[in-house]
């Protein structure tokens, strides 16, 4: 009788060791998953479009940055006004024509993500910046 008491009681701290490793590692687990994030690049970015008229023609863009990591998006919000200023000349060079479909708002939109990610691979060694968003693009004529 001792032997089978013993024996239980062996068994039910093995069994208590055991769920208490499987519930560290689903804790650490879960705490070691980086979080993807959203970067919005504000205020807004405005730019006058080259046009073939007088007339003046505007683009506004409200973008975000897809980014994993609390360590990228501080990377990336140190060096947002450079990034900004890149994306500013970029769509400075847009003819309206380019921009006024949805197929040439989606190129624009995947051409803007290479620069960025060329920038930071050269500042940082590394893209960072997983997908860029048009939250809002207009085009005015």
């Amino acid at each position: 009788m001792r032997q089978g008491i013993a024996y239980r009681f062996r068994y039910l701290a093995f069994i208590t060791f055991i769920m208490g490793q499987c519930f560290n590692t689903l804790l650490y687990a879960e705490e070691e998953v980086p979080q993807v994030s959203y970067l919005d690049v504000s205020p807004p970015i405005i730019v006058n479009l080259s046009s073939k008229t007088k007339r003046m023609q505007y683009l506004k863009a409200d973008i975000a940055f897809k980014i994993t990591g609390e360590v990228a998006k501080a990377k990336v919000n140190k060096h947002i006004d450079a990034v900004r200023d890149l994306l500013v000349l970029l769509l400075s060079e847009q003819k309206i024509d380019d921009v006024d479909t949805v197929a040439g708002k989606e190129k624009l939109r995947k051409v803007a993500l290479q620069h960025v990610q060329a920038f930071f691979k050269e500042e940082v060694g590394e893209p960072l910046v997983e997908d860029l968003l048009f939250k809002n693009i207009v085009v005015q004529r």
